[in-house]
């Protein structure tokens, strides 16, 4: 009797924000702890269309998020002829950018199976997969599929919850649709918050993380001013991400609260420990890896677009505040407060997480490819 071959994987993944990175790291850091695999292969997007590709996709979207927040929600909801024929032409652009590079990479590879946590590789994909035998199973990491995700060719999409499933088109339909949640990452055993504090310089005592992402966007400064104003005896931590003026400013300013400002970091993990409760854009990433924490999170209304679905899927939890002003972020804050430490909230938070997603689908695309050999 032959043995199957080993699996060979390909993770594409586009940094823009952390979020989509992050998630194809976790996947595949996930699959290499599984047998029967011998090739993993995770490569960013922007990259292989060109080096300057990423720098300039980045500061183009930082840019309209903050300068023409409007104009990125009317884009995003994609709701008029003009916008349609928009998103074609990126589409268009999409193919035309990777087709080439992207092909030598899977020629050179012979990946059984494709997997993406970004749109931007799927356009060349559906044209590539009719001329090589792979799969392609894309992960959608924010709370709604936008438009731009759903393409054909796609074998499997793995959606954060069942309510998303409402933006599926006809071509989607064809492929299969699983609820799996999102992908974070499996370190799940959470350090004492004393030790973590002292570690991080802190007193022990009341802990608030301000996080505007991997790219430090939101009204953090006013965030940081009305709560450093309003509460007393506390700490903040600020997470500043890639936006060195951001941290730089921050740095210059006097705080009556205990506070340390910190740029990007590789392990969030600690200050997620060190905290009480976390105040930021709610990112699917971010907002999912919180309550693995189980820490309470609060989502100040700075932008629309794919965080309305994130706000969407997690509005029903207790636990998952929204300012509609960062005015009312101090009440809500002193509201935690009051309830300390409450194991029974901790746990809470924790059995509504996504913990073990990552697992559950590499779990599904091993099998997959297993009962379907070529």
């Amino acid at each position: 009797m032959n043995e199957r071959k080993p699996i060979r994987l390909l993770f594409l993944h586009a940094r823009v924000g952390e979020g989509h990175t992050q998630a194809c790291i976790n996947l595949a850091r996930c699959a290499e702890q599984k047998g029967g695999i011998s090739d993993i292969h995770i490569y960013d997007c922007f990259n292989i269309a060109h080096p300057m590709a990423s720098k300039i996709t980045r500061m183009l979207y930082i840019w309209t998020i903050r300068y023409l927040p409007a104009m990125w929600v009317f884009l995003y909801r994609r709701r008029s002829p003009l916008m349609r024929f928009i998103h074609f032409v990126a589409r268009v652009l999409m193919r035309w950018a990777l087709y080439r590079n992207l092909s030598r990479i899977i020629r050179n590879i012979e990946p059984d199976a494709i997997v993406c946590t970004h749109f931007f590789p799927l356009p060349p994909l559906y044209n590539l997969k009719k001329r090589h035998l792979f799969k392609i199973y894309t992960v959608v990491t924010d709370g709604d599929l936008h438009p731009l995700w759903t393409y054909e060719g796609v074998d499997t999409y793995f959606i954060a919850h069942q309510n998303a499933k409402g933006t599926y088109n006809e071509k989607t339909l064809r492929a299969n649709i699983i609820t799996a949640g999102i992908p974070i990452g499996a370190e799940f055993k959470r350090k004492p918050v004393d030790r973590v504090r002292e570690k991080l310089g802190l007193s022990n005592r009341f802990t608030v993380l301000i996080t505007g992402g991997g790219e430090g966007m939101g009204p953090i400064e006013n965030i940081a001013r009305h709560i450093d104003k309003s509460l007393s005896d506390i700490n903040l931590m600020i997470l500043c991400g890639r936006n060195e003026r951001l941290r730089e400013r921050l740095s210059n300013t006097s705080y009556k609260n205990e506070t340390r400002i910190f740029g990007f970091i590789d392990n969030i993990i600690d200050l997620y420990d060190a905290s009480d409760c976390v105040v930021g854009k709610p990112g699917g990433i971010t907002t999912a890896e919180v309550f693995a924490r189980g820490k309470p999170f609060v989502a100040h209304i700075a932008y629309g677009g794919q965080e309305e679905g994130n706000i969407r899927r997690y509005k029903s939890n207790k636990w998952f505040y929204i300012a509609e002003d960062i005015k009312e972020i101090p009440k809500i804050l002193e509201e935690i407060l009051l309830v300390g430490e409450d194991k029974k909230r901790e746990g809470e938070i924790i059995s509504s997480s996504d913990r073990g997603v990552s697992e559950k689908i590499i779990e599904y695309i091993l099998t997959d490819l297993k009962n379907n050999v070529k």
